[in-house]
């Protein structure tokens, strides 16, 4: 019987928990793919009830199928970029995320991607990359409730499709130890490749 290595590990290095920091990690799968990176976030106050942010992933895919299984893979990159302002109720950020224009399946074996929206199946979509996003989002808090609301617009070049999602998620504080939590996902794409469709989900969490 034949074994398959997989090995996944990282370390964070920051001033105070919590706060600004830097983790570098690495993923490898035997003859499938190593991923390395770093997550950062940066935070500073401009005032008395406010701050302002970066926060973002790098990764690079090394491509690690035999090639007579894959021989068109390549190695890859992602990232992501975010900027935000926060007051003490409300958050709001520009992002910018994008996949390297190279044939990899970089959603395969122990790894992910790094879409930071609910569902846009054209980053990546399949092996076929070569796409960004650009999205806004906004979190804000009223009593027991949470809101977040997205907008992402995508670009998928190696297969010419642009895309629309608007995701909508509430979150109530049911107890201190139980929440109940709604998601909608709206995703639309221009063209005939791909469907239009919305996703919904709930979440109910105890906590213990």
């Amino acid at each position: 019987m034949k074994t398959q290595a997989i090995f996944s590990g990282s370390g964070r290095f920051e001033k105070t928990a919590g706060a600004d920091y830097i983790e570098v990690f690495g993923r490898h799968q035997d003859n499938v793919m190593t991923a390395i990176g770093a997550e950062w976030n940066y935070s500073r106050p401009v005032a008395s009830d406010r701050q302002i942010g970066v926060d973002g992933i790098f990764a690079y895919y090394v491509n690690g199928w035999p090639e007579e299984l894959q021989p068109d893979y390549e190695n890859a990159y992602t990232w992501l970029i975010h900027a935000s302002m926060q007051t003490e109720s409300l958050n709001l950020g520009i992002g910018w995320h994008g996949v390297s224009d190279h044939t990899a399946d970089i959603g395969v074996g122990p790894y992910f991607w790094i879409d930071p929206l609910v569902a846009d199946n054209t980053l990546p979509y399949d092996a076929r990359n070569r796409a960004q996003l650009f999205y806004v989002d906004a979190e804000t808090s009223y009593g027991p409730v949470d809101l977040t609301l997205a907008y992402g617009y995508g670009i998928n070049q190696s297969i010419d499709v642009d895309s629309h999602e608007f995701n909508a998620i509430g979150k109530v504080h049911l107890r201190e130890d139980l929440s109940f939590e709604i998601m909608v996902s709206w995703n639309m794409y221009e063209g005939d490749l791909l469907a239009d469709y919305v996703r919904t989900g709930t979440l109910l969490t105890f906590e213990f």
